[in-house]
């Protein structure tokens, strides 16, 4: 399997966003309520990974019933408030599986999937616990995906206390406040940690979903990869998944060392744990350094000379080897294929820009044409018929003043500042 990642986590209130989203909508569209379900053609119930989405619902008024906010009042004492319909009460995250269903057909692309459902229910578990009440798989539309639902476990039923992005935005706008920083610098600062924040789940998803099934951290379309650089990267990204399934394989048979070792022999089992934990530490090593590779593109420092990768933090990578030595070439391959690329669109920029000034010459020439030609037009005893003749001239001169300027537009720039740093 290959292709981009997708996680997206988004919050929600009983009353609805402006584009018509709400608690309930999202339940009905998720458990494929006829309301709700129209943008699919055959709905069919999702399949159930953990919880109960038909008792949700329920759950959630439960839920919001059990708790309030506190409010102080004029005099300085604290109310208890109801939930407000307004107030965010749910997070709903959806994981999308970038192959379509329809070609998900042999037994191995179906263990695949199962592999990475298992990956993110396991994901979903580590990084929200109890809070965790329903995850569900869709079936009936293009691409699997699942969804999970989320409800924080705070007094207010505050579920942007779940959306990383809207905690630490929150955060960094009253630091600067509290400094004295106006407000418009306030909200910027708070984009700012919004965005860092985002960068870290998503990244973290990455470790634990993305980069074991061999997918890649973003798309071509974000960084306007050609083809073939999308091609490359893609190959990197199954080296990558590959060298890490045989480290995951290399931690489970040291697991066994430990266990047959046990059962043979007490004396032994000191040096199969010490075997046990060099070979899971082996298996970190490379997992950190398919992590560190992946820094390394994105930043455009890795390359390849005579047939050696170099990095800017070697001391990452060096750990993982030599089990991450064909993930690496295949990431410093590719590198190098973009920079050849870019470089070969500079070349043609360059060649575009003297073609410019040629025909800038030619322009000025005609331009000192045309005035010679109304110089000696308008001399004194200049017959009439000569007159005629240099004002076809100046016409003439003209048109082809025009064809050349058409013939020299401003080129375009091939190069995109957004993507990787080569």
């Amino acid at each position: 399997m290959a292709g981009p990642q997708f996680a997206n986590i988004q919050t929600f209130s009983r009353k609805g966003n402006k584009g018509g989203q709400s608690v309930a909508q999202v339940i009905g569209e998720a458990t494929r309520d006829p309301e709700f379900s129209t943008h699919v053609d055959d709905p069919n119930p999702p399949r159930v990974l953990l919880g109960d989405p038909e008792a949700f619902a329920e759950q959630h008024d439960a839920y919001i019933e059990a708790r309030a906010t506190v409010v102080k009042k004029a005099d300085g004492t604290e109310a208890r408030r109801a939930i407000r319909k307004d107030r965010h009460t749910m997070a709903s995250i959806v994981m999308s599986y970038p192959v379509p269903r329809a070609a998900i057909t042999t037994d191995e692309s179906k263990a695949q999937l199962e592999r990475w459902e298992r990956r993110n229910l396991e994901w979903l578990r580590r990084t929200y616990g109890d809070q965790l009440k329903v995850v569900l798989s869709h079936e009936d539309e293009e691409y699997p995906h699942i969804h999970a639902w989320v409800l924080a476990d705070d007094p207010g039923a505050d579920a942007t206390t779940l959306h990383p992005g809207k905690v630490a935005k929150k955060r960094a706008e009253a630091e600067a406040k509290a400094r004295g920083e106006e407000p418009r610098t306030a909200v910027k600062l708070g984009n700012g940690a919004y965005r860092e924040a985002m960068k870290r789940w998503q990244n973290d998803y990455y470790e634990a979903v993305g980069a074991p099934e061999g997918l890649t951290r973003t798309g071509p379309g974000r960084r306007r990869l050609s083809r073939k650089q999308w091609a490359d990267e893609k190959r990197a990204a199954e080296a990558a998944a590959a060298t890490m399934a045989r480290a995951a394989k290399a931690e489970a048979q040291a697991f066994e060392v430990i266990e047959d070792a046990k059962s043979k022999a007490g004396n032994i089992v000191a040096g199969a744990e010490a075997k046990a934990e060099r070979v899971t530490k082996k298996a970190e090593a490379v997992i950190a350094a398919v992590v560190a590779l992946g820094d390394e593109f994105k930043e455009g420092t890795l390359s390849k000379r005579d047939g050696k990768v170099r990095a800017a933090h070697p001391d990452r990578i060096n750990p993982g080897l030599p089990e991450v030595a064909p993930a690496m070439h295949a990431a410093a391959d590719a590198a190098e294929a973009i920079r050849a690329e870019r470089a070969s669109l500079a070349a043609e920029r360059a060649e575009i820009e003297q073609e410019r000034g040629q025909l800038a010459q030619l322009a000025d020439k005609l331009r000192e044409a045309i005035g010679k030609a109304l110089r000696f037009a308008r001399r004194p005893g200049t017959p009439i018929v000569d007159q005629v003749e240099a004002a076809k001239m100046k016409k003439h001169a003209a048109g082809l003043l025009r064809e050349v300027q058409k013939a020299s537009p401003p080129p375009e720039d091939p190069f995109d500042e957004s993507g990787p740093g080569f």
